[in-house]
């Protein structure tokens, strides 16, 4: 499972690429990381299966892979 595709056709069928506007795809990956670390404490907390909480990360890596690819860092990092 290719999970970058997985999220830009999740934008696309929303109407958004990942080649358009910039401030709307760092809206969209932090805001898919933010929801994916809230399913990720409540699988931590619920005792989810190792499987649920892997797909979750693997969410997280691939947004913020994302946001990488646009040129976006972390603060203090250059």
């Amino acid at each position: 499972m290719d999970i970058f595709h997985d999220v830009e056709r999740m934008m696309h069928s929303i109407g958004m690429t990942t080649t358009g506007d910039s401030e709307k795809e760092v809206y969209w990956y932090t805001e898919q990381i933010r929801m994916s670390a809230e399913q990720l404490e409540e699988s931590l907390t619920s005792d989810s299966p190792r499987e649920v909480i892997d797909s979750v990360l693997d969410v997280i890596h691939a947004n913020i892979g994302l946001l990488l690819s646009l040129g976006i860092s972390p603060e203090g990092s250059a």
